[in-house]
Parts: structure tokens; sequence; C-alpha cells
């Protein structure tokens, strides 16, 4: 509380003037005169002198009191101007009393170290001594104690006699005792009921009808100056001068409701001014102010007037009075105010704390703090607590503390005990209040506002280093909050509570360029917000970042822009009931649970509200809330925990994300996105093991963005789905377009799944893929898959199905993929569609077992399986049967201008309905059974197709329906060119021979086959046969995790063992096929050889054979 520096003055005339001893002398005393009537209090200050002591200052002391118990009694104790004293008081009452206090300023000269107020038991006489067992310098840290010699100086007690002029001792000076002194001197006997010692009142030694005459002329009224009449008279210890009162301060300048203590200081017979108690005080115009106590003035209305302190009659003395109704500027020194008796708030009488202004300041004010360390302080046993409300530390109106900045930019520091429990500002009231330039260290809580409308922190530094739930800011009931340039740092163990908690709502909150380290719970939690902006601000191993919400309707609009999250226990970004919340180039860093958890509402998305129909409008339920992110970064490492978890949006737009996850670990991350319409675009999402978009909703779009799994040995392609969609319960869908975008070493690049009555349409375009197990797996009555490039898939390239819904299905359309399948051990499949018709154009398919396929069985209704000017080169090395084009049951198809090479199979027919299958203009060779295998009962019909270079037959032909190919190409079929036991037309065909099938360079035919007509040409309308494999184009390999979202430039690609290894097998495989080729090739020569004599014998008994 008031720390007012009585000892500096008193002990001014210890000797400023001597000469230093040889050996540097520190003094450690009791200082004053020492003398007090019967149950009165007398002050005992306790000094440090360190005037002889080399420049060193005091950092830090323990001092032991004793005093004899039965002579005084401890009453109170009050600290020095030094710093706060921590005082032990238990075996007081056995006249002992530690104390000890530290600065680390530390104080030179003579140091006001404590003061004590002990009450005067008994009339005998005592000595106060001191002892220290503990002398420190500021600074060097040395100890005094060894290195100068310390000498003690005791105070010595000694019984008042009474008071001058009261000789009768009726606490009066009036005629009685004045004829009392003229009886004595006519000779006339008084009794010992009157001391005539007490006499004296004008101080010579005398007692005469002078004195008489003083004590009278005070009785009615007239006053004498420099007498002392009534003054208490000090017994033998004391010097008994009649003594000189100076007022501090010289002029009092208050604002209403102001108080401040008077100080009364008295010069002795030696020069020494002492601080005397028992003064009379008066103020010229009630009005204005009152003083009561030992000298407590509280400023009641403008205006100016005198104080006037009274020893007695003749010993005062006066000081001007201004009171204010408002001081624009308050200043706080703590070093200077400590050094003053009195505290003001004025430039030359600071207040050492801004506490003391705050119950004073109007609306506007300002509080200045000059730079060092000013410490919060609490109320003692003095009376100056009586002005003084420790409980009531609180602003009731808006204004601005500042503080003076050194030349190096230090701030000031306000600092607290912890165990004080301090609010550094409390405002209950106000319009504006700002905070400026200052360190607040130790606070319960370094800002509390209930009742301000505005606050505004720029350049603070909020320290809570052990508070346990300490707040750094706690405000509820205000409008607007602002943050610039702010720290708010916590202690490592995040024992605090928050750093910004905003309860109750607020118009408008901003957080800008700050930093949030070690909150126990919150960095920032903000409740009932309406808007909220942090950006260009730093969070670091926080337990949560940043909390908005509102358990009304959505209604919170947040911003966050280009932040750093860095290692949260929880979450990074947390918020609910969120109307908006637009994010834009944040970095996240998350190595335990989730970065982002956003919801829009309380409720499940798509439940109608109340009211509504079935069948509502879509995004209903969600009422326009919005969810951004725009270039925005996240490390994740928290395995088993979504990197972004958002619920219950209207719509979800991500552009230009970097998500990365370690490299070279095994990291299961997921991902939640819950919105109508989401659109994720230039984004990249790296080292993937589980998930990198779950989307649950109506509409995903997905442009030119990147999928990567992880590179750690058991990150195969068989983890990871890049993409994986579906719409959320009750609604149907979703609508899916993936374009421009990458994707490598996944098990699913893209996955959709049906909810609902249907989903679709989705449309997936320039896509580049390498290294999947699945490149689109996908349910939806309408697909549409074009120029994309897919390369090492090992299972599926593309698959699709309807949502099997009571509508008719529609199309899956592929047209122009480029799709490379790994030589794997796995059946793969370069593009499949069941049960929904299929269009297949312009697709080139290389080294996957089936090429193009689909399935339908009943109850599904008859689809086309259409396929136009594909070229497939199946698999090579597979030891299982492969297909070029294979639709199996209900189909039509309807094959033109295909081209397909190697496999077991070209065209592999086994529909199992009565439509007629068309097989136009294609091109099949090099299959190892038969370019053309059919097996229906259905007519299957065929023109223009070049069947050549298989190494058994062309055409394998089962089934009754009717068969017709004509105007085709069979050249070098290495067994048949038409291997048909049932009735199969191919009139009009070219065979190898001018000659027709009876031609000695011509294929072959077996069974019951029309070869009539034959052409004597080869046709030049035929599609020429597939020259070489139709690889897709390299992809490129993903930017390493290190790499900057910019960085162009690529990897090799990892696993290398692991792909040495895949190579070695498929060699093998290699090796075997080229030997079981080299049989059959050995086998149909024999074969053609065979048929080549079988031909030539034949012709020569035609020869042969007469005329008939």
């Amino acid at each position: 509380m008031i720390r007012t520096a009585l000892l500096l003055p008193v002990l001014a005339g210890l000797g400023a003037g001597s000469a230093r001893a040889t050996q540097d002398t520190v003094v450690v005393g009791v200082g004053g005169e020492l003398s007090a009537l019967l149950f009165d209090s007398v002050h005992v200050p306790i000094f440090a002198d360190l005037r002889k002591a080399s420049g060193a200052k005091l950092g830090s002391y323990t001092v032991r009191v004793t005093w004899n118990p039965n002579i005084l009694i401890y009453y109170g104790h009050r600290s020095g101007a030094f710093a706060e004293a921590l005082v032990r008081t238990d075996s007081a009452y056995l006249g002992v009393l530690w104390a000890t206090a530290i600065s680390a300023a530390g104080r030179d000269s003579v140091a006001d170290l404590l003061r004590l107020k002990l009450l005067a038991d008994s009339a005998d006489v005592d000595t106060v001594r001191v002892a220290a067992t503990e002398l420190s310098a500021a600074g060097s840290l040395a100890d005094l104690l060894a290195t100068t010699a310390v000498t003690y100086q005791s105070g010595a007690f000694c019984p008042a006699l009474g008071r001058w002029g009261d000789l009768d001792k009726d606490k009066a000076a009036n005629s009685r005792d004045a004829l009392a002194i003229l009886s004595n001197l006519v000779g006339i006997e008084v009794g010992a009921s009157f001391n005539l010692a007490m006499g004296d009142v004008d101080g010579d030694g005398k007692v005469n009808s002078r004195d008489a005459l003083i004590i009278l002329s005070y009785a009615v009224g007239i006053d004498i100056p420099g007498q002392r009449v009534l003054l208490v008279a000090g017994g033998l210890c004391s010097s008994g001068s009649v003594p000189e009162v100076v007022v501090v301060p010289d002029t009092v300048d208050l604002v209403v409701n102001q108080t401040v203590r008077l100080i009364a200081l008295t010069r002795d017979a030696t020069g020494q001014l002492v601080a005397r108690s028992g003064l009379h005080w008066e103020i010229g115009d009630p009005r204005l102010g009152v003083v009561e106590g030992d000298g407590f003035l509280t400023a009641r209305e403008p205006g100016t007037t005198v104080v006037t302190a009274s020893l007695g009659p003749g010993v005062r003395a006066q000081a001007p009075v201004i009171v204010r109704a408002r001081r624009p500027v308050w200043m706080v020194d703590a070093a200077r105010a400590q050094r003053n008796p009195v505290q003001l708030g004025t430039s030359r009488w600071p207040f050492s704390t801004p506490q003391r202004a705050f119950r004073l300041v109007s609306e506007g004010d300002t509080i200045r703090v000059a730079p060092g360390v000013h410490d919060y302080e609490d109320c003692g046993y003095y009376e100056d607590c009586a002005y003084y409300d420790y409980y009531d530390d609180r602003l009731y109106a808006g204004a601005v503390i500042i503080g003076d900045t050194s030349a190096d930019g230090t701030r000031p520091v306000l600092r607290a005990r912890e165990l004080d429990y301090h609010y550094g500002f409390y405002w209950s009231d106000g319009l504006r209040g700002e905070i400026r330039n200052l360190v607040l260290r130790g606070f319960s809580t370094a800002v509390y506002v209930n009742g301000l409308h505005t606050l505004v922190l720029d350049n603070v530094r909020i320290e809570e280093p052990r508070t346990y739930y300490g707040y750094g800011i706690y405000a509820q009931r205000m409008d607007s909050l602002r943050v610039d340039r702010s720290e708010f740092l916590s202690d490592s163990l995040r024992n605090s509570y928050y750093g910004v908690y905003l309860a109750d709502g607020a118009r408008f909150a901003s957080v800008r360029r700050s930093r949030f380290t070690n909150w126990g719970n919150w960095a920032i939690l903000a409740y009932d917000v309406d808007s909220l902006d942090v950006s260009e601000s730093e969070f670091l191993r926080n337990y949560y970042g940043v909390q908005f919400g509102t358990a009304s309707n959505p209604s919170v609009s947040a911003h966050l822009s280009r932040n750093r999250f860095i290692d949260h226990a929880v979450n990074a970004v947390y918020g609910w009931g969120v109307a908006t919340l637009a994010m834009d180039h944040n970095y996240i860093l998350q190595k335990q649970n989730y970065p982002l958890r956003v919801y829009g509402t309380s409720e499940l998305i798509g439940a109608p509200p109340l009211g509504a129909p079935a069948q509502r409008a879509p995004a209903a339920a969600v009422s326009g809330t919005r969810f951004t992110s725009q270039g925005d970064s996240i490390q994740f490492r928290a395995s088993g925990y979504e990197w972004l978890n958002a619920q219950d949006f209207d719509s979800l737009l991500i552009d230009s994300l970097w998500l990365e996850s370690a490299r070279d670990t095994a990291i299961a991350q997921y991902s939640y996105l819950e919105a109508n319409v989401a659109r994720i675009t230039n984004s990249r999402l790296l080292n993937l093991y589980t998930e990198g978009i779950d989307f649950y909703g109506q509409v995903l779009t997905v442009d030119n963005s990147e999928f990567t799994g992880c590179a750690q040995p058991t990150c195969t392609w068989s983890n990871g789905y890049a993409i994986q969609a579906r719409a959320a319960y009750p609604d149907s869908g979703p609508v899916l377009t993936v374009n421009n975008s990458r994707f490598w070493n996944l098990s699913y690049a893209v996955w959709a799944a049906t909810t609902g009555d249907s989903a679709g349409p989705m449309h997936l375009g320039g896509n580049t893929m390498d290294s999947v197990s699945y490149g689109f797996y996908l349910a939806s009555d309408s697909v549409v898959a074009q120029d994309n490039v897919l390369r090492k898939v090992r299972l599926y390239g593309i698959y699709a199905q309807p949502s099997f819904s009571n509508r008719a299905f529609k199309p899956v359309v592929a047209l122009r993929n480029q799709i490379t399948c790994a030589l794997t051990s796995s059946t793969s499949y370069g593009i499949r569609s069941d049960y929904a018709p299929g269009w297949f154009e312009d697709n080139g398919v290389t080294d996957c077992e089936w090429g193009l396929s689909g399935y339908n069985a009943s109850p599904y209704p008859l689809a086309d399986f259409t396929a136009r000017r594909n070229a497939i080169a199946t698999d090579t090395t597979s030891a299982v049967t492969s297909y070029g084009v294979r639709p199996d049951g209900r189909w039509r198809p309807a094959l033109y201008g295909n081209r397909v090479k190697n496999g077991a199979y070209g065209f592999y027919l086994t529909t199992s309905d009565t439509a007629a299958m068309k097989v136009d203009s294609n091109a099949v060779s090099g299959t190892r059974s038969a370019g053309v295998y059919i097996s229906a009962s259905v007519p299957v019909t065929g023109v223009r197709n070049n069947v050549t270079n298989n190494l058994l037959d062309g055409i394998l032909n089962f089934g009754t329906g009717a068969r017709s190919f004509r105007r085709g190409r069979f050249v070098g079929n290495a067994r048949y060119a038409v291997n048909s036991s049932p009735v199969f037309d191919a009139q009009q065909n070219w065979w190898g021979d001018t000659l027709g099938v009876a031609g000695a360079s011509a294929d072959t035919v077996f069974g019951n086959v029309d070869v009539s007509n034959h052409l004597t040409d080869d046709p030049a309308d035929v599609p020429p046969a597939l020259a070489a494999p139709v690889l897709a184009p390299a992809v490129v390999q993903p930017w390493t995790a290190e790499a900057s979202a910019t960085s162009p430039v690529p990897v090799a690609e990892p696993n290398a063992a692991d792909r040495e290894q895949r190579l070695a097998e498929r060699a093998a495989r290699q090796r075997e096929a080229a030997a079981d080729r080299e049989a059959r090739r050995r086998m149909a020569e024999e074969e053609m050889a065979r048929l080549l004599r079988h031909w030539a014998e034949r012709r020569e008994q035609a020869r042969r054979r007469p005329p008939q």
C-alpha cells in the first residue's frame, strides 16, 4: 500500500558530510526519538546506511528486531521504501520480530527498511535492538556482512514525562496550570498534584511568569508561535527541544475523492527532521475536503484552500491544497515514489503503482508508467490502508495506461506476487480502455473486464510464470477487443487457464501480430463473439489454440490469417456455431489430436428444420454457413486423428492447401468434411497413409490438386485413400468432380459411394496417377472419366457401378484415358463398368489383365456396352487368363475401331441376353488363345476387322447364334483364323493369299466356316494392328515433404528395394512367358507345317484327278 519514505529525511543528519572511514562501513540501526506516554504508540524506523560502503547498493536483507515485551507491545508494521517486506510476527508477543526483503535494483545511501508500531505498556525504559543475519549487495551479490564492517545502532525508549503546560495531568492547559506557576513563584505551595517541570512551555529551562502568560494566552485562544503547549514532553532519551513543523508535500494537489496521508516532520534541536505523531490537522475550507486521523486528507469539491498541521498552539505549519475535477495525466514511477514520503500521482509526487490511480481516473485519462519494475501492493497494518480498499482495485472509467519505454525498447514492468492473486487491471465500467507498452507479470488475471465497452492492448507482454488457473485477459459484457503486437506467456508446465477469454458475447475481437505460449487451456477462447479476427500471430504449445463458438444459431464469423500454430495438445483451431470461418495462409504443426475442428451447427447436416417438408431445399439446415481455407499449411504428426474435422457447413472451400504428414513414418491421418457443397483446388496432400479427403455431402469438386502416399517401407499402395466421397444421411449423393489432379502411391485415389437413393453425376478429367491400387472406384448413376493418365495400377484403373436406385441407370463414359497396370501377381483391370451402360472411347490400356470389362445380370436391365477406338495391350507376363475386352452378362456390346494386342483373349464375348453384338473395324493381334472368343446364343456380326498374328486362333466361336464376320482381314494366325463348329459366315475376307484359304500363304479355318467369295486383295479399310504397347505418359513423381509448396523439383521414386524385387519377379514371369510362347510357337510351326503338307497333298491329288 502507501510506502511513505519517512526515514530518508529523518536520517539526513546522520553525517552525510563526514569523511569515509578507512574501511567500508554499513550501519544498521533504529532511527528517531522513541518516547511516548503510557499506552500511546511510538513509531520505530529500521534503516541501513550504506553511505560509507564505496557505492554499494543494498539488494537484500534479513534482520532480527528485539525489545522487552513487558514494556513495549507489538502493534503492527509497515514496509519501508526499500521493498515490500516479508515479516514473521509469531514471536512478536515475546519481543522478537524477523523481517526480510529483496530489491533487484538495490538502494544506496540510506535505505528505509521497515517501521514498527509499538505500544508503551509500562513506565520503564527499554532498548530496541536490531541485528542483521544477511546483507547482500545488488548486482554483485556480495555478502556485505563479510566484505564491510557492519555496526548496529540501537534505539533507546523512555517513557514521556507528560505534556507541556499540563501541570495537573488533566490533558488541558488552562488558567489552573498558569495559577500553579504563579503561586510557586511567590512561594505558595501547590502540592504534589502539580508537576511544575511541565511549566517550561517556552523551552528556556525556567518556569516563570512568562510561561504562565503563554499558558493563559493559549487558554483564551491567543496563539503564540514557537511554544510547546500540550506537546508531549519526551523522556530523558529525547532532546526535548521545541520542534519545527514541516508538512509534506509542500503543495497538496488532488482530484475529487482522492485521499492522501500528509506527513508532518519536525526538526529537533540537533537539526534532524523526525516524524511526529499526534498532530492536529485542519483544512481551511471544509467544503473542499476533510482531514482526519493522522493526516488523512480526502478531497470533496474542486477549489483551493490550505491545510494546517499543529503540534500545539505555537507549533504549526500550512500547505496549499488544490482540488481538481480530474487529472488528465497520472504519473507512476516506483523508483521515485519509494523515495518520496507521499504519492499524489503528479510528476513531482508520482504513484508507485497504477493501482493508486484506478478509482480516481475519469474517462479518457492517461496513466503513464515510468521505466523500471513496479510492484503491486497489499494493505498492511497502518492507517494509510483506511483510504485504500484492496478489494476494490477497479477502474470505473475508460483510461489509457501506457508505459514509457526505454531507449532500447525495454518496457516498464508491473509485477505482482502469485500468492496475492492480484488483478493487473479490473474494469467495471467505462467506454474505452487502452494498455500499451507494458509487461504484466505474475497476476492471477492480468486484465479483467466486466463492463468496459472497448479494450485495446498494444505492445503488451503478459507473463503467468507460475499461476494456477490464471488468465491473461478475462472479458465479459463488452463490445470490442483489440490486441496488437502483444505476447501472452505462461509457464512451461501449462498451469494457467486462458490467454484471452471472451465470455458472454462481444461484437468484435481482433488479435494481430501477437504470441501465445504454454497456456493450460485455450490461448484464445471467444464465446458468443459476433466477429473474430486473428492474424499474423503465433500460438506455441498451448493446450488449445483458438476456440470460438456459440450455443445459439450459427452466428460466429471468424477470420484467421497468416498465423502459426505449433504443437498444441488438443486442437489448434476449434469452432462451433460458426456462420463463417475464413482461414488463409496459416501454418499448423500438430503432433497430437486434431489441428482443425469446426462446426457450422449443433445438428447433423441434412436434418430438416422444424416444420420443413421431407423433401427440403438443399442447405436449408445449415443456412449458408461457410468454411474457406486459402493457402493454409498443415504439418500433421498426430496418428489416429483427423487433420480436418469440418461439419455442418453449407459450403466448404479449400484452395492452395499444403498438408504434409511424415514422409518416413506411417501416420494414420483421417479427415471428416461434411458440407452441402465442397470445393478443393490447387492443394497438395502429401504422405498420406490413411485418408486425405473424407467427404460427406451433396457436391464435391477437386481440381488441380496433388495426393501422395508416404515413403516408409510399410506405406505401399495397399494403404491410403486420397479422396472418399459420400452423402450425409438422409441426403442422397454425392455429385463429384475431380479434375487436373495428381495421385501417387495410394490404395484408393478416388472412392465414391452412394448414400440415399442416388449419386452423381461424377466427372473425372485430366488427372494423373502413379502407383495406385484403385484409380477411380465409383458408385454413381452417371460417370464421365476423360483424359486421365494412370500408371502402375495394381487392381482397378477405373471402376464404376450405379447407385442401384429405382431410376434408369445412366452411362459410364470413359474417354481418352491412358491406363498402365503394374506387373504384379494381382488381377488388374483397366476400365470396368458393372450393371450400368458403358461407353469407352479412345482409351489406351496397357499391361492390365482385363482391359475393358463389365458385368451385368438379372434383375438389372439389359445395357449397352460400347467400345470405340480403344487401344489395349494386355499383360504379356500374367500366368492367369487375360482379356482385352470382356463384357459378361446382360449386355448389348458394340465394339468399333478398337485395337487389342496380347493377352489370352482379345475380345471375350459371353453375353447372356438376346441382344445382338456388333464387332466392327477392330484390330486384334498377339493373343495366346484367341483374338475373338464368342460364347453366346445371340447374333454376332462384324465387318472390317483385322485379326492377325494370334498364337492360336483368330476367332474361336461357340454357341448357336448367327455369326457373320465379313470384309475383314485374317493373316498370320498360327492355328486357325476361324475355329467354329457352329455355322460361321466368314465370306468376303482376306486370308493372306489371293486364292483365299486355299492359298499357300493363307490362314486356315476349322469347322463349319463359310469362306466363300474371299477377297483377293488385302483390304485397305481395316484398322492396322496395334504395333506397340500403349504406354501411359510418365507421371511426375511427388515432391519431397521438405520442399516448399512452390518447389518444382521432382525426386526419384521411393522404395527402391521393393521396386527391384518387383522387377525381378516381373523378369522371372517374362522368362516363363517367353518359354511358353516359344513352345507354343514351335507347336504352331509344326501345325502350320502339317497344314501346308496337307494342302499340298490335296492340290497334288486335285491336279492328278482325271476330269469328270
